[in-house]
């Protein structure tokens, strides 16, 4: 009788385990003899050896096909996790019972079946198999956690070919199990492949109308059923509503939307599903928040500009500074709407957090010091010219920010940009290449030379003179006014260095353009829409935190 299930395994003095079976019948031990991590036995048997041992087993009654009846490690479980269809359809011919459900792990039930078990691992093969004896509804069912086979193929597995299998059986790719998490919620943060599919699957094209496209969506497990954003009322009463919600890996609550933003899955934005969301929340709420920052920081940024050139105590300054002043306590209340604490923000801090801190204090602090020259007090800080400058050149860089959301100036931008962060390795390389010449120039020309005699000479031989001088090379206009004055012998090691810098400084600027107008500007320009709907929808769920706004709160426009 094979009917058995041994005991642990002994373990002696040394430690050492012996008549070790994991806890497995015989049988199942017959199937899969080789469970990776545990170890392996029978390694001498072939696999038709092992295949006509298990049929001479069966064939003779001593092992029952379906023992034990709910513990998680059966045969058939095993079959399907190892993906042997062989060793299946031999259980299968004698009497395995394939719709057998067991206890999996620590679940209360014994509602995870063959199903879950293939798609643990990935195992399509064993789907086909099973697809020939049961319909699809065979492959929708659900274990005792509330997971589909989808779900457990995304905790595991997460096979792309396996999980195309299930949903041509219409396993529900956005049902949400126990945890409150859905296969399309996984999907976004294991397999944004597969989240693709799922949400193509909610939109069709119908038919053409009056030159324009019309088509059917369904925000079903992405947007909807919407739920209230106060616990304990009930969407509607209090006009306040929000997107369905999801768990992520960690636990914590969020949404389709956010997942999208924080797992940075860009591709899944040009959907037609996501598209038409993203138009929708534009319409109905976001353009107006939006344009209104848009002007409230631009008055902020014209009235700072006019009041750091404006005449003191001219009637000009007079209202710049006033303006300035309200403009960046409209920013300031701005800033303080957003439904972020100060500790979440400074956690999840970005450079655009930074410049908008820098601005809200470094605005009020010039019309601080403005203010005080026209009173006649003298607090002229160190530097304070060029701060003045470095505030312009920021502000006008976030303004540029604002300006990348619309969709005329907005995959422009991001083109401009990605190209940039693409030039910086190359701009590393140069870097070098610069430093190391400048050591050699200076080394060079004051090796056996004294300050005094070098004073003497019409060109500066600083540090910084050679470099401003190597910099004014490479903007195209090279001469050799470096070298006049100087000894016969260090005028041909100058020259030397000269034309070596230019060849090599040439060389890596040449490849910086070749790469920029070849492969990496395909790349860039080819990305340039997702990311621009990308930075689009994380600013506009920036804006959704506005509960008091009418179209954030009720989601009305969903339905229209």
């Amino acid at each position: 009788d094979w009917d058995f299930i041994p005991p642990p395994a002994w373990v002696d003095s040394e430690g050492e385990r012996h008549l070790e079976a994991w806890c497995r019948t015989p049988l199942t031990l017959l199937v899969r003899p080789d469970e990776g991590s545990l170890g392996a036995a029978m390694r001498a048997a072939s696999q038709a050896e092992r295949a006509s041992l298990l049929q001479d087993v069966l064939s003779s009654g001593c092992a029952d096909p379906n023992f034990p009846p709910l513990y998680w490690s059966s045969p058939a479980i095993h079959a399907c996790l190892e993906g042997d269809v062989v060793s299946l359809d031999q259980l299968k011919e004698n009497g395995c019972n394939l719709r057998q459900s067991v206890e999996w792990g620590l679940q209360a039930e014994p509602k995870f079946d063959l199903v879950h078990a293939a798609a643990f691992n990935g195992q399509e093969d064993i789907l086909r198999y099973l697809r020939e004896d049961f319909p699809p509804s065979f492959f929708q069912r659900v274990d005792a956690l509330g997971n589909n086979a989808l779900h457990t193929l995304l905790s595991s597995s997460k096979d792309m070919g396996t999980a195309r299998f299930l949903l041509e059986q219409e396993v529900d790719g956005f049902a949400f199990n126990h945890d409150k998490r859905s296969p399309l919620s996984m999907a976004i943060e294991v397999l944004p492949e597969l989240a693709q599919l799922l949400l193509e699957k909610k939109s069709r094209f119908e038919y053409s109308w009056w030159g324009m496209d019309v088509y059917w969506f369904s925000y079903d497990g992405v947007v909807l059923p919407l739920e209230p954003r106060n616990d304990g009322d009930a969407c509607g009463l209090d006009g306040s509503c929000g997107p369905v919600q999801v768990r992520d890996q960690n636990g914590a609550l969020t949404t389709i939307e956010n997942l999208i933003i924080e797992n940075e899955a860009k591709p899944l934005l040009e959907t037609a599903l996501m598209l038409d969301l993203i138009d929708r929340k534009w319409r109905n709420f976001a353009s107006d928040m939006y344009w209104s920052r848009v002007a409230k920081f631009t008055l902020m940024l014209g009235a700072t500009f006019v009041s750091s050139i404006a005449e003191t105590g001219s009637l000009v300054s007079y209202v710049a500074q006033l303006t300035a002043v309200s403009a960046w306590a409209l920013n300031l209340q701005v800033e303080v709407s957003r439904s972020k604490s100060l500790q979440e923000r400074l956690k999840n801090l970005n450079i655009l957090d930074v410049l908008d801190y820098f601005h809200l204090t470094a605005v009020p602090l010039l019309q601080a010091l403005l203010l005080a020259e026209l009173a006649g007090v003298d607090v002229h800080l160190p530097g304070e010219p060029l701060a003045v400058g470095v505030l312009q050149i920021s502000l006008s860089l976030r303004l540029l920010s604002y300006i990348s959301i619309s969709r005329a100036l907005g995959p422009l931008c991001v083109t401009v940009l990605a190209m940039l962060y693409d030039a910086l390795r190359f701009s590393g390389l140069l870097i070098i290449v610069f430093f190391g010449f400048a050591n050699g120039f200076y080394t060079l020309i004051h090796y056996g030379n004294t300050e005094e005699s070098l004073a003497a000479l019409d060109f500066d031989y600083s540090y910084t003179g050679i470099m401003t001088e190597m910099g004014i090379w490479l903007c195209g206009q090279a001469g050799l006014d470096v070298v006049q004055g100087l000894s016969e012998e260090t005028q041909v090691g100058v020259q030397l260095l000269f034309w070596t810098f230019l060849a090599s400084s040439y060389f890596v600027l040449l490849n910086l353009l070749i790469a920029i107008f070849n492969t990496t500007y395909e790349r860039i320009i080819s990305n340039s829409i997702p990311e621009w709907l990308y930075v689009k929808l994380a600013t506009m769920l920036e804006f959704e935190s506005d509960a008091e706004n009418p179209g954030v709160q009720k989601y009305d426009w969903l339905a229209g």
